[in-house]
């Protein structure tokens, strides 16, 4: 898997892949371009190798300490043209995480 070198913020293991983005408020939408082009990044990777990806099995989680959060506009993080929703919890190899 020597494509997901290219992108730091890729954990892949198997056929599960998880994307980890910091984020600065300051940094709020440039941070969404780098998450939509990574996500562009594997797109063109499986179409390149095959593989099948799975929106509707996508998740997107956004963690924070900041108590205002909500007061950000919803990112529109996008895979194969989807929106992907924000979750409140998602489960990571049987780890549970929460916003």
């Amino acid at each position: 898997m020597g494509f997901f070198k290219l992108i730091p913020e890729v954990q892949a293991y198997a056929d599960y892949c998880t994307l980890a983005f910091p984020c600065d408020r300051r940094d709020w939408q440039d941070t969404v371009c780098r998450i939509n082009l990574a996500l562009d990044n594997i797109v063109t990777w499986s179409s390149r190798w095959q593989v099948s990806l799975a929106p509707d099995k996508t998740q997107a989680l956004l963690i924070s300490r900041r108590q205002d959060i909500t007061n950000l506009p919803a990112p529109d993080i996008r895979l194969e043209g989807r929106s992907l929703p924000l979750q409140r919890s998602i489960s990571i190899f049987g780890v549970e995480f929460d916003a």
